[in-house]
């Protein structure tokens, strides 16, 4: 049985929940998730094709690392278990700069970050159980994926915000 860390509505630890559990219609309590965001000296994005195997969004462009945090764990640790698993690359800690939370639904935290680092697609291993492709794009080809139906689903609001993160206008 996997497990999550369970949160309160103002995002401070107060146990665990059950995966599952966690995405009931009503939990009772809130779980996170990292989104991990990467972009280049070329200021290219990186952005991954999800598997066609995922049970939400098979085959639409995302993210290039995410997951859910699991019991015990803490938000870093997260994001370099998920860039490890997803892209066959390890990134230290350090390197994970926190942008913001984003609010999913009613009872999931999305945890935003961004890695700034120039690793070519040649380097990564990607799971082919959670990735089909991953490839950098020009900001602005980024943009234009990023707001179209190619993309998950994401709120615009959430995607007004990553784009002025990434442009640096924070």
């Amino acid at each position: 049985m996997e497990y999550l860390n369970a949160y309160d509505k103002d995002g401070n630890h107060i146990g665990k929940i059950e995966r599952e559990a966690a995405h009931a219609e009503s939990p009772g309590v809130y779980h996170k998730a990292v989104w991990v965001w990467f972009i280049n000296s070329k200021k290219e994005v990186l952005v991954q094709k999800r598997s066609k195997d995922k049970k939400s969004s098979p085959l639409k462009w995302d993210f290039p690392s995410a997951g859910h945090v699991e019991f015990g764990e803490d938000l870093l640790a997260t994001c370099v278990r998920e860039t490890e698993e997803e892209l066959g690359i390890t990134i230290p800690k350090e390197k994970f700069e926190y942008l913001f939370r984003w609010q999913k639904g009613a009872w999931e935290f999305g945890e935003t970050f961004l890695v700034k680092a120039d690793i070519p697609i040649k380097d990564m291993q990607i799971n082919p159980e959670e990735v089909e492709q991953v490839k950098w794009l020009a900001f602005d080809a980024f943009k234009k994926l990023f707001y179209s139906s190619d993309f998950c689903g994401h709120p615009i609001e959430y995607k007004d915000k990553v784009i002025a993160y990434l442009r640096g206008k924070r």
